[in-house]
């Protein structure tokens, strides 16, 4: 369960810094982060 609950942590935060990347149109930079 805890495991689970980390990885889906882990997809919140990806997809929030994805979003945060889109704005600042730096994808180059998180990608390659």
């Amino acid at each position: 369960m805890k495991l689970e609950k980390k990885a889906q942590d882990r997809v919140d935060w990806r997809m929030l810094v994805g979003r945060q990347c889109s704005i600042w149109n730096n994808r180059s930079k998180c990608v390659s982060k």
